[in-house]
């Protein structure tokens, strides 16, 4: 009975240890699939990580770009603000300098006038008073005229300065026509309507300038977009990193149930290896027992055979007829 149990339980050992071997194999097949599945989402999270590492450096660069452009930009409006402004400056005293003149020239057309609806004198006194206010005031019509050609001169070098020409040709040339009228006894007379003209030019000019300085609207318009384009290009680019760093995540979970399931595999082989152990050592086991066993009731049997022969004949006990063959049957 004691063998018939073993070997049901050697039986019982040996099928939940096929089980266990069949179970293993499977758990390896499927970690081998697993493996293989997760190396190859492996290298695609890292080709996706590798492209939108790549995206993300050229969204910076382009950021970049686009930050030296406003700044650029910015630089230009600022230098475009104070050329404005200072071409304001220039005109404010140019009109300062109209005003003074007409002045001058009404007052001494007023006197002119006066002078000549005065009564005239014969005298010799009145005659001498006379060609010394004439003299003296040929000298202020003088003065006057090269007051008038100095800001004629001034007017058409801030016209030409406001058109883009060369700045210093024309201040050689103001200068040299300076030199021109001042060298000769009497400075040459504007012509007639030429320094009207040529306010209304740099009016114009001044105004065109103005005009053109209003599509700084616009040029805020393109800063504006500009900034709305690096604003969208910092959230894509956040974004970018959220989701690299939710693919790093998923990787490291895959990495943990990776590990998990080498760590399943490791118990199971350990297991495997103490189920084959006990296998054997029960296959030993049993292999030294079916002897002894078949040695014992071959014994017995002897001994059954002797105690029927011996009956009644004599009170010897088997202990004392085979004391050996008890110890052997002890053991």
């Amino acid at each position: 009975m004691q063998v018939h149990a073993l070997r049901e339980d050697f039986r019982e050992k040996n099928s939940s240890t096929n089980q266990h071997i069949i179970r293993l194999e499977s758990l390896q097949a499927e970690q081998v699939l697993e493996i293989k599945m997760l190396s190859d989402r492996k290298r695609e999270l890292e080709h996706r990580l590798s492209a939108t590492l790549q995206e993300n450096d050229l969204l910076q660069g382009t950021v970049e770009e686009l930050q030296d452009r406003v700044l650029v930009l910015e630089r230009q409006g600022h230098d475009k603000d104070l050329q404005l402004h200072q071409s304001q400056l220039e005109l404010q005293e140019v009109r300062l300098s109209y005003r003074q003149l007409q002045v001058k020239v009404e007052e001494l057309a007023e006197e002119r006038s006066l002078q000549s609806s005065a009564a005239t004198s014969t005298s010799l006194l009145s005659e001498i008073e006379q060609s010394m206010e004439a003299e003296e005031l040929e000298q202020e019509r003088e003065q006057l005229r090269l007051q008038l050609w100095e800001a004629y001169c001034q007017v058409r070098y801030l016209c030409s300065h406001l058109r883009g020409n060369d700045s210093a040709d024309s201040a050689v040339s103001t200068d040299s026509s300076m030199d021109e009228s001042s060298e000769t006894s009497s400075a040459k007379d504007v012509p007639a309507g030429s320094l009207r003209t040529a306010l209304s030019e740099l009016k114009r000019l001044i105004q065109s300038i103005v005009d053109g300085m209003e599509p700084t609207s616009s040029r805020r318009i393109d800063d504006d977009s500009l900034e709305e384009q690096i604003r969208q290009t910092s959230e894509d680019s956040r974004a970018l990193r959220e989701l690299m760093e939710g693919e790093r995540g998923k990787l490291r979970q895959s990495l943990e149930e990776l590990q998990q399931l080498h760590s399943q595999v490791t118990l199971l082989s350990v297991e495997m290896t103490a189920l084959k152990e006990e296998r054997d050592r029960l296959r030993v086991t049993s292999e030294d027992q079916e002897p002894k066993e078949q040695l014992q009731k071959a014994i017995r049997d002897r001994d059954e055979a002797i105690a029927k022969y011996y009956c009644g004949k004599s009170c010897v006990s088997l202990a004392d007829l085979f004391p050996m063959h008890v110890q052997v049957c002890m053991q």
